[in-house]
């Protein structure tokens, strides 16, 4: 609570061991505060061939310079200002998606040649008028068939996103039901 903006990793192969070395050594755990000149907590971590991290005003990588994270090798990049929300990302194929800052928009984060470092599109630009004065309190993936992301609303409405990113194919429904989805 006292450090939101800090992250911690557990010695290699011993994820319960925090104990550091003298001198330091390559295995021990990692201890390191993003440095954005705001406080801006750490909503979700997500492997993703990189380290991706998303905080309530920025999304970073970390990466270890070419190999892999150790103490004295480690470099946080921002990769964009979107934000993020408390929900965990979901993955799927070569994108990641997150729900932005306030929790209303759904956001991709992929890999950019161009850029040579990730970008991303608001998912939600197409439908603003099912999430924009709502926020998304729960969200799941569903593969086969379609490829669907389902997201539940702070009023108990059911959206559904359709995301097929190798196709550039994504739109949302609202499904009405009997109740509402909790």
């Amino acid at each position: 609570r006292d450090s939101p903006q800090a992250f911690y990793l557990s010695r290699s192969g011993d994820f319960e061991n925090f104990r550091k070395s003298r001198p330091l050594q390559d295995d021990d755990p990692v201890e390191y505060l993003i440095a954005s000149g705001s406080i801006d907590a750490i909503a979700w971590a997500a492997s993703f061939g990189d380290l991706l991290l998303g905080t309530s005003g920025s999304e970073y990588k970390a990466s270890g310079n070419g190999s892999a994270i150790t103490p004295g090798n480690i470099t946080i990049t921002a990769q964009s200002y979107w934000g993020s929300a408390g929900l965990a990302p979901i993955i799927i194929g070569n994108a990641i998606l997150h729900v932005q800052r306030h929790g209303a928009h759904v956001r991709d984060l992929f890999y950019s040649l161009e850029k040579d470092g990730y970008a991303g599109n608001d998912l939600s630009l197409l439908a603003p008028q099912l999430v924009e004065s709502h926020h998304i309190t729960q969200w799941a993936f569903q593969q086969s068939p379609g490829s669907n992301i389902w997201a539940v609303r702070d009023d108990g409405v059911l959206l559904c996103l359709t995301y097929m990113k190798e196709q550039n194919v994504y739109g949302w429904s609202r499904h009405v039901t009997q109740g509402k989805a909790l």
